[in-house]
């Protein structure tokens, strides 16, 4: 029987996998940073209790993610889970150091070398996150509605523009993969965390890849689930996904990066965010390909089943389509007659999820339409 650790099983697609996995037979190991009989502790922020996790997994599916401390869960907590399957190996102290010394850009230098978006773009909301993150994206000033024809919006529904269109709101997921270990610390602590080392910007691989040797200890299988645009879509906490795959791609174990899309429970809060304050305010021309979280669960057995990809895929929902389409549908599901503001967000996030940055051409695909999905809910 195929031994299974699953981080971040408490969360939205854990809830939907370890079910899914103990019907394929695996003998599932749920992980939590909250002691849970029947599951193992392990703390992705401190590394107390990976070790223990670790040892003896045939196959470890990393879920596990936080939106408010990327550093410290999505890019540390990664490289601390590597640096135990390392240690199960025997290897581990080795991997560290050469991570912690090696000619990689970090994530830190990278946020702090261009890439990362300054206070004063965040500010005029210039990396506001919409589909991609909690909210829809860009700032919609009371200008910008007024070029882009929404002058006879009123005072109250350009607030609340502002509001779904600008930072986003921390106790929100960003995206399909799940907020176990969401309890983060907060900004401060994030950037203490920040690692150096390995995050692969130089494309080295001082490692080796190992991929070759059906694994160099216990685990056989790392499966790490990113996000559809995580290269594309110009936002911190995907800046740390990417990361976080370059470290599993390091790490010298077999290895599948699965990128999927939102859920379609995650795209209906954003709707209802974007509606709280009466009228539902969106930008008709984002582009999403929302997925069915079981379809994502049946996808997961399945990769597990063919082995390591050794190589990144992604994963979404049948249909693209825009949001106009998809708050209409949502609209009418629900009998809500609701008034529809239209506006056109500014900034480079809103531009990359209107050029389709996060959908795909890749197949196969979910089976559950959106359709599907809010008549079953509705």
């Amino acid at each position: 029987m195929t031994t299974t650790l699953v981080t971040g099983a408490s969360g939205t697609l854990g809830t939907a996998l370890v079910p899914r996995l103990i019907e394929d037979g695996h003998d599932v190991r749920p992980a939590s940073r909250r002691a849970r009989t029947g599951w193992v502790r392990a703390d992705l922020r401190t590394g107390e209790g990976l070790a223990d996790a670790v040892r003896g997994a045939d196959v470890i599916v990393h879920l596990a993610s936080s939106p408010r401390n990327p550093g410290g869960i999505d890019v540390s907590g990664t490289r601390r889970l590597v640096a135990a399957i390392r240690g199960a190996a025997g290897s581990a102290t080795g991997w560290a150091e050469r991570e912690a010394a090696g000619s990689a850009t970090s994530w830190a230098e990278h946020e702090a070398a261009g890439s990362a978006t300054s206070w004063a773009e965040r500010e005029t909301g210039d990396s506001a996150t919409g589909w991609a993150e909690q909210g829809a994206a860009g700032s919609a000033t009371g200008r910008r509605e007024r070029e882009t024809g929404g002058s006879a919006v009123s005072r109250t529904e350009r607030e609340s523009a502002r509001s779904a269109f600008s930072r986003p709101e921390r106790d929100e997921t960003g995206s399909a993969v799940d907020r176990a270990n969401g309890d983060a610390t907060g900004r401060a602590e994030a950037e203490r965390g920040l690692p150096r080392g390995g995050s692969g910007q130089d494309g080295s691989d001082e490692v080796g890849n190992g991929h070759d040797k059906g694994g160099q200890g216990e685990v056989r299988h790392l499966v790490y689930v990113s996000i559809i645009g995580v290269d594309r879509v110009p936002l911190r906490y995907y800046r740390a996904k990417l990361a976080a795959e370059e470290i599993v791609r390091r790490s010298g174990t077999p290895y599948t990066i699965l990128r999927v899309s939102q859920f379609h429970p995650f795209a209906v809060g954003l709707l209802e965010k974007s509606a709280r304050l009466g009228p539902l305010i969106i930008d008709p021309g984002f582009l999403a390909q929302p997925v069915d979280v079981a379809d994502v669960a049946d996808r997961i057995a399945g990769l597990l089943g063919e082995g390591p990809a050794n190589g990144t895929l992604d994963f979404a929902g049948p249909q693209i389509m825009n949001l106009d389409e998809a708050a209409t549908t949502w609209l009418a599901a629900k009998a809500d007659h609701r008034r529809v503001v239209r506006l056109r967000a500014p900034g480079k996030v809103a531009r990359a999820i209107r050029a389709g940055g996060l959908t795909t051409t890749a197949t196969p695909t979910g089976s559950r339409t959106w359709e599907d999905y809010l008549a079953a809910r509705y």
